[in-house]
């Protein structure tokens, strides 16, 4: 199969939702219409099922970026910046208790 039928393919799915299960159904109505050879099959299926997990991380990737521009603007701390803040705070507690200051 031409590397043009596999672009469009595989845009016109929306491959970010694309199932294994749908892939095969697809991949079965291409080998009855004479597009797709048994011998192809797999590779095929593989070559969908990578693209449906490439674009599922770029999804996951692109929400977190997206989330944490927000709540930057937004001057929420991260994780991180709570740990750390934390840590300090133990340790100025911890030589306070030993100075005998409170």
């Amino acid at each position: 199969m031409s590397d043009i039928i596999k672009k469009i393919l595989l845009a016109g799915l929306g491959v970010a939702t694309l199932t294994r299960e749908k892939a095969e159904d697809i991949i079965e109505d291409l080998i009855k219409k004479g597009e797709l050879t048994r011998k192809e099959k797999q590779g095929f299926l593989d070559d969908l099922l990578k693209a449906t997990e490439k674009r599922k991380d770029e999804a996951r990737n692109f929400v977190k970026e997206e989330v944490q521009k927000v709540l930057k603007s937004l001057n929420i701390p991260t994780g991180d910046e709570i740990n750390a803040l934390e840590k300090r705070l133990k340790k100025h507690i911890k030589q306070g208790h030993s100075t005998g200051n409170k």
